[in-house]
């Protein structure tokens, strides 16, 4: 074993709140559209768009990593500043032509899941509900013991259910800006929506 390094991206964006929104996605098998390449994609476009919005009342801490390695070493680097996330977004599987979804945080109370909820009503649009569990992806990294981190995801044609995923079928007939364009207004929405609560 000899040592390495693991990149990641990362991008502060600061509010009046020192209270944080933890917003990461994946970039570890780009040669997969919908599983990976569709949530670098909405996530850098979130990114822009959150920037934008004048007087933000919370703080959003964005990271592009490595997926389930990627957010362990994150955690670990940045234990300190964990401390100020309030709860987050796990960007992934977000272009595909299914139906949309979201799996809930591990605490089903938190007020995300609600708003999650309301976001999808607000829009007309059906979605599925999946209960928070330990498989998956880098939800389970933040909600570990440690940083206890409650992330919920929001998903177009979810991973694991679809027939395309960990194939090579999951390519670009798959996956079109449209359907990721369809995700990006539901996460706008949402950070709209976060955005008008008190912090």
């Amino acid at each position: 074993m000899k040592p390495g390094k693991l990149n990641y991206g990362e991008l502060l964006i600061p509010g009046k709140s020192k209270k944080e929104i933890l917003i990461s996605t994946y970039f570890c098998h780009p040669s997969m559209a919908n599983d990976s390449l569709s949530g670098t994609i909405l996530t850098a476009f979130l990114a822009r768009h959150i920037i934008s919005l004048p007087n933000l009342k919370w703080s959003y801490r964005i990271v592009f990593i490595p997926e389930t390695i990627g957010a362990i070493s994150y955690l670990h680097i940045n234990e300190k500043k964990m401390r100020d996330i309030d709860f987050g977004l796990n960007i992934t599987t977000v272009g595909g032509k299914g139906p949309f979804s979201y799996k809930k945080s591990f605490d089903e109370s938190h007020f995300i899941n609600r708003n999650i909820e309301e976001t999808f009503k607000e829009l007309n649009l059906k979605f599925k509900t999946y209960p928070f569990d330990i498989h998956g992806s880098d939800e389970r990294q933040y909600s570990t013991q440690g940083p206890s981190i409650n992330v919920a995801t929001i998903a177009k044609d979810k991973y694991y259910e679809y027939k395309e995923y960990h194939t090579s079928l999951d390519n670009l007939k798959l996956v079109n800006g449209k359907q990721i364009f369809q995700s990006l207004n539901v996460y706008s929405n949402l950070i709209h929506k976060l955005e008008s609560r008190e912090v």
